[in-house]
């Protein structure tokens, strides 16, 4: 099993995420963290994808942008 230097992640930001709680590990062995969120949802997410930035949000970036596209699609109807 791996040993971790665990970074204290608590009340950081990143993106629209706060890190509130290490809530364990995933199947990989990477700590887990529970987010919250600007939008106001909430999101478990790894250390590793937190801190590289993979994870930004709870997915509600995905979602604005697919109602950003399905707007201007609609438009050209």
């Amino acid at each position: 099993m791996a040993k971790h230097n665990i970074k204290d992640l608590t009340d950081q930001v990143f993106g629209r995420l706060v890190a509130r709680r290490c809530v364990g590990k995933d199947a990989d062995d990477r700590l887990l963290w529970l987010c919250d969120c600007e939008c106001g949802g909430t999101k478990v997410v790894s250390s590793t994808c937190l801190l590289n930035g993979a994870t930004r949000s709870c997915g509600c970036i995905n979602k604005e942008k697919s109602e950003l596209n399905s707007q201007d699609n609609s438009d050209e109807l």
